[in-house]
């Protein structure tokens, strides 16, 4: 699985080999985004993290690896 965050102002966050299902992606950051006082789109990788406040958030891509050519 891909997940791409694209904001407002352009920049692209992605994030590479991301666990679990299309669904389980979906439920997951439905959660984040209903239970944060601030909602943030939060990219994990070994080395960093890479957190957006949800009000700076255009769109967002989530690619199964099916869908990846």
């Amino acid at each position: 699985m891909k997940i791409r965050v694209i904001t407002k102002s352009g920049r692209i966050h992605t994030q590479e080999d991301t666990e679990g299902s299309y669904e389980q992606c979906i439920e997951n950051f439905d959660k984040w985004f209903s239970g944060a006082d601030v909602p943030i789109f939060m990219l994990r990788t070994e080395k960093d993290t890479v957190i957006i406040p949800l009000s700076k958030v255009d769109e967002v891509q989530i690619i199964a690896e099916e869908e990846q050519t």
